[in-house]
């Protein structure tokens, strides 16, 4: 849709950029450093692209950890086009394949931690719907589920090609059949759950769809042992990111403060040094709220990043850092993203 004046508005606002100029910086989200078949949820960047991501980062920009650009917004001081990496959730591929390539560029990065998947071989509530719902040989035709005493019905009819667009699909594109649409409907049912409530429904889908309950390779939290492989690199900080991976908005306060508090105290434990960084679950305004950003602040944090875009500036609440999605980019379409991030589009 073109809105009258938008043209106008966007060159008024690019030559006050350029005659006022602020020093800025981006924070990139990353998840997993892996390549698998199938990817509906996007969380993905292939070790050669981010190989390539990092090469652009040396050469182009300033890299700098998460701690020295928290510590710089406090002091009004950002260094120009500085660039941070974060990682959300704390898979093992972070260590697999992260880890080395990190080193390899001597760039910092931030690893948030969901604690409660440590040591356990178990997948995220998404990577077992995934599992569940769309890897399924075949399903069958009708699924009745009470989600918060509300009863919800599908009739999956379309079905004789199950997997056929499988590897091509993913939650940007229209569902192409009535599985891409359960498992549409799902996500978005459980995402506010209680952590409890999500694994009920979970076993209950498993079931019905016959599903076997086991984690597949490399799709886990890292154990104890690799977290500490993980912090001892001089390039890697361990930050929290809460407990169960719950919706912390829709968590009662007692739930909120126990999921922020015991993840910190918990990689403490671990890997013996001080937990100063948090990232909120699904990270958007809703998810977050009014009075998260004051609770972690309160439980001893320094900062807390966000997942709504924008750059970093001096006048950046460090308790509510933005940041950037990074996609299975190649290096020349990352780096034109990166160049458009800076320059306001």
């Amino acid at each position: 849709m073109n809105i009258p004046g938008a043209h106008k508005i966007k060159n008024l606002f690019l030559a006050a950029r350029a005659r006022f100029p602020q020093n800025e910086a981006i924070i990139l989200a990353y998840h997993r450093i892996f390549a698998p078949k199938t990817d509906p949820q996007l969380l993905c960047t292939s070790p050669r692209n981010f190989e390539e991501h990092l090469k652009i980062i040396s050469q182009h920009y300033n890299p700098i950890s998460l701690q020295a650009l928290g510590k710089a917004t406090k002091v009004n001081k950002v260094p120009n086009k500085s660039i941070v990496i974060t990682f959300d959730d704390g898979y093992v591929d972070n260590l697999l394949y992260a880890k080395p390539l990190l080193e390899k560029y001597r760039i910092p990065a931030t690893i948030f931690v969901s604690t409660h998947y440590v040591n356990k071989k178990k997948e995220f509530w998404w990577d077992e719907l995934e599992r569940i719902i769309l890897l399924a040989p075949a399903l069958p035709e009708k699924l009745s589920l009470s989600i918060n005493k509300k009863e919800y019905t599908w009739l999956l009819t379309n079905q004789k090609k199950h997997n056929q667009h499988l590897q091509k699909w993913d939650v940007l594109q229209k569902p192409k059949n009535d599985s891409h649409r359960l498992y549409l409907d799902l996500h978005t049912l459980l995402k506010p759950l209680s952590f409890e409530k999500k694994e009920i429904i979970l076993q209950k889908l498993a079931s019905w769809a016959r599903v076997q309950n086991k984690a597949r390779h490399n799709y886990h939290v890292a154990s104890h042992e690799e977290l500490i492989k993980l912090s001892r690199s001089p390039f890697i900080e361990i930050g929290s990111h809460t407990v169960t991976h719950s919706n912390l908005a829709a968590q009662t306060q007692e739930k909120q403060s126990y999921e922020i508090t015991q993840s910190k105290k918990y990689l403490e434990n671990i890997i013996k040094k001080p937990v100063n960084s948090f990232s909120y679950p699904f990270g958007t305004h809703n998810d977050i709220g009014t009075k998260l950003p004051s609770m972690v602040k309160k439980t001893g944090y320094a900062l807390a990043t966000a997942n709504y875009p924008n750059l970093v500036t001096k006048r950046t609440d460090p308790f509510l850092l933005p940041r950037y999605l990074v996609r299975n980019w190649d290096g020349k379409t990352f780096y034109k993203q990166v160049e458009k991030w800076f320059n306001g589009e």
